[in-house]
C-alpha cells in the first residue's frame, strides 16, 4: 500500500467492512489516500500506531 503503512479489511458478519489503518508514513497522503480512492475505501474505522518513529507516525495528520 504505502511505505510502513497497512490495511486490514475486516468484514464484519453483517456484510459490512471495517478498516484498521497500521501505521501511517512519512508521505502517508500521497501514497496511500490515492489507494484508499481508487479501491473504495471510504475511511480508515480505527488506527494502531506501533511506535513513534517519525517514519510511521509522521503521516498522521
Amino acid at each position: 500500500m504505502g511505505e510502513n503503512t497497512s490495511l486490514i479489511d475486516n468484514c464484519q458478519s453483517d456484510g459490512k467492512y471495517k478498516y484498521i489503518q497500521i501505521d501511517f508514513g512519512k508521505i502517508f497522503r500521497e501514497q496511500v489516500l490515492p489507494w484508499f480512492t481508487l479501491h473504495n475505501v471510504p475511511q480508515a474505522d480505527s488506527v494502531i500506531l506501533t511506535h513513534e518513529h517519525a517514519g510511521d507516525v509522521l503521516g498522521l495528520d
